[in-house]
């Protein structure tokens, strides 16, 4: 049984509660108990504690718990197309005469053809989800992430390189 100490849950943690129960069954790694019992501990503490408040030393000046009334649904992959081309992003960039790498993500979901990360050795952008998949069939480690929870987290690995003497 869980016993919530203060305050009652608001909509939003809720809500948060409910998203995380129905997405439960497909999220990579279920099954695998290490995974599992990661993710109970943390949907368990979140129903303890709730959303960060200003009673927490860390967020007194960003409550999340009451500015966020209600939580729309999470954000979802789509491909629908950028209206501006190339040379507009270009013309409002501060930074437009400098050579610079972009990488664009729409509602938090990498969009590689709209990126220019090519060139950047020891680069690597993949969702967390495939990561994850790839980790458990042995084929690398996994790093603990912490995310907002309205971004899609993703896997940003940049290899040191050797240094130039």
């Amino acid at each position: 049984m869980n016993i919530r100490m203060s305050s009652p849950l608001t909509a939003a943690e809720k809500t948060l509660i409910d998203q995380f129960d129905k997405a439960a069954e497909n999220l990579p790694g279920r099954g695998e108990p290490w995974v599992d019992a990661l993710r109970a501990s943390a949907i368990h503490s979140f129903e303890n504690s709730g959303l960060p408040n200003h009673r927490i030393e860390q967020w007194k000046y960003t409550d999340l718990r009451n500015m966020l009334g209600e939580m729309p649904p999470p954000a979802e992959n789509t491909q629908a197309p950028i209206l501006l081309a190339d040379d507009e992003v270009n013309a409002h960039t501060a930074f437009s005469s400098v050579e610079r790498h972009l990488g664009v993500f729409v509602n938090g979901f990498f969009r590689p053809e709209l990126s220019n990360l090519e060139g950047i050795e020891g680069l690597e952008v993949i969702s967390l989800r495939k990561k994850l998949i790839l980790c458990l069939s042995g084929a690398g480690t996994v790093l603990v992430m912490k995310s907002c929870s309205r971004i899609m987290p993703f896997w940003l690995s940049i290899q040191p390189l050797p240094l130039m003497v």
